[in-house]
């Protein structure tokens, strides 16, 4: 597996990048039986939330768990696959609800505040939240999904369903940006989403200290 974490900045205007693997360690998917499938989702149903199922492995939930106890302002985790939409039936970490959970869970042991996440594979592009009364982490999570500069979706998951989307979603070509004001008071992070020509079409500005119980 590959994953790694950098720590950006000086003391008060840290960023922490943190990369995921998510497919070098992850237990099998679990596909729908023939005629099970709902309509307009894709080809994967959750495991069964005892199952014991791992997307990341023993040694790396470990080290994930030895970065977030690290000082940082601001935390990006970067994951392949989606962390907080939990229906479209594609790759998800929602394909795996006990670990989505541990994932939370952590976040809140180690008193990691600052934690955004950035995932892509979905040729679609939104913007999702989590509350902190169903994660549990004591603050909002954002998922900021950006994908593809190359292969932008065809129309058919136009009207997925996304409960923790915020806004619209975004089929045409696409990147995602984050811009960091430290120089207001309470500094604060812009979350934006860009078509091919640059144009910001998503975007969510969050204060630094909203990402903290």
């Amino acid at each position: 597996g590959i994953y790694d974490a950098q720590l950006f900045g000086p003391e008060g205007k840290r960023v922490q990048v943190i990369l995921l693997d998510t497919r070098y360690f992850r237990s099998p998917l679990r596909a729908w039986a023939n005629g099970e499938r709902p309509a307009g989702r894709g080809p994967y149903r959750p495991h069964e939330v005892d199952a014991d199922a791992t997307i990341l492995g023993d040694a790396q939930w470990k080290w994930l768990q030895e970065e977030l106890q690290k000082p940082a302002e601001l935390r990006i985790i970067a994951s392949s696959i989606q962390v907080i939409p939990y229906e479209h039936g594609w790759e998800m970490w929602g394909n795996f609800p006990a670990q989505r959970k541990r994932l939370f869970d952590l976040i809140k042991e180690t008193e990691a505040t600052g934690v955004v996440f950035i995932s892509g594979d979905r040729h679609l592009a939104e913007i999702s939240r989590i509350e902190p009364k169903e994660s549990g982490v004591g603050y909002p999570l954002y998922d900021v999904t950006s994908s593809s500069l190359n292969q932008p979706g065809s129309g058919a998951n136009d009207d997925e369903p996304n409960r923790y989307r915020i806004g619209d979603n975004f089929l045409k070509i696409n990147f995602g940006s984050i811009v960091i004001d430290w120089e207001q008071q309470s500094p604060t992070v812009a979350l934006s989403i860009h078509d091919g020509e640059g144009k910001v079409v998503l975007d969510q500005q969050v204060k630094l200290s909203d990402l903290s119980p």
